[in-house]
């Protein structure tokens, strides 16, 4: 509409129009293609990793934020190599009976289907996928620690997630502005990892607060 609008008023001529629109293309496609780069820690742009990653959250309802902050714990070594480094418990650990899905990074079996054990085969795609990444990091060279600082920069903990937004509205509403001065200064540092936080800024929404207008949005909405 704001093309035609502009063609109607003379302000741009057809053919600089789709000119343009081409150009526009290209540099989204650029700076989409940079910033999966950064979020993974990668030098370069591996197509077939980042599409096989978007497949893998799809398929296994990820929550996208607490995936990619989870990927900047991933070692560049081999998952056994990364089992002997990280401390038990740590979020890097893989993770053990009872704690999410066996066999995956805890904080990123987290991030998957709701938080609940995943399906063999599901787990042995994403140890796939995994062992394909650490291979990715291992060719680009970077030290972990340099990589995964520079990740966690790009990859944010904490968003305005719609549900934390509807508990600060309710609780203005009966005039306690409390939450909602909690959930602006979580979120005036969103790429730090602020543990004193309170752990319901990084997670996903309770039960009660899963309806519609809230985390059950249409396109309209």
């Amino acid at each position: 509409m704001l093309g035609n609008a502009l063609l109607a008023a003379d302000l741009v001529t057809r053919e600089g129009a789709e000119e343009a629109l081409g150009e526009y293309s290209k540099v989204l496609s650029n700076l989409y293609n940079a910033r999966m780069a950064a979020k993974l820690g990668l030098h370069e742009y591996d197509m077939a990793l980042s599409h096989e990653l978007m497949r893998l959250m799809y398929d296994d309802d990820a929550d996208f934020t607490n995936t990619f902050r989870a990927l900047c714990s991933v070692s560049s070594l081999d998952e056994e190599g990364e089992q002997q480094q990280q401390q038990p418990g740590s979020s890097g650990s893989e993770s053990r009976p009872g704690s999410g899905s066996p066999g995956l990074p805890a904080a990123l079996s987290a991030s998957l289907n709701g938080g609940q054990p995943l399906r063999p085969e599901r787990v042995a795609a994403w140890r796939q996928w995994l062992q394909a990444y650490r291979a990715s990091l291992r060719a680009d060279g970077v030290p972990d620690a340099q990589r995964q600082a520079a990740q966690r920069a790009v990859c944010p903990k904490f968003i305005p997630r719609q549900h934390l937004l509807q508990w600060a509205i309710e609780a203005a509403e009966k005039g306690d502005y409390s939450e909602l001065e909690a959930l602006m200064e979580v979120l005036e540092r969103p790429y730090d990892e602020q543990p004193d936080a309170p752990a319901k800024y990084s997670s996903l929404p309770p039960e009660e607060m899963v309806r519609p207008g809230i985390c059950m949005l249409s396109c309209s909405s």
